[in-house]
């Protein structure tokens, strides 16, 4: 029995670590997740915006809400827009330190009258 003496606390060692580990994974899931539903929903208002007065509009209400405007454009009398922002979090840190670029998010949306 000597041999095994310690053996449950570098298991418990080990488990806290895999426990740790997969609670930070999630929380970067749930916070791109967070950004990306927000994403859309200013996809929405943009295209909502675009549709009763035009892109001047839907430019300055993505700007006002911290993303970038890609496209505005017209589909008859939709108006088709897309937005993208930078993923930032937990994802854009571990980018970095592996140098890559930070993942940039992006969402569409269609809104006529």
């Amino acid at each position: 029995m000597r041999g095994d003496r310690g053996a449950a606390t570098v298991f418990a060692v080990a488990m806290a670590a895999i426990l740790f580990g997969g609670g930070v994974v999630g929380l970067a899931v749930a916070e791109s997740t967070v950004r990306h539903t927000r994403l859309g929903h200013v996809a929405d208002s943009a295209a909502l915006a675009a549709a009763a007065s035009g892109c001047p509009l839907a430019e300055r209400l993505a700007n006002e809400s911290g993303v970038a405007l890609d496209s505005c454009d017209f589909d008859g009398l939709d108006a088709v827009v897309s937005v993208s922002c930078p993923g930032g979090g937990l994802l854009s840190r571990l980018a970095m330190l592996s140098d890559q670029p930070p993942p940039r998010l992006s969402a569409s949306a269609r809104a006529g009258p």
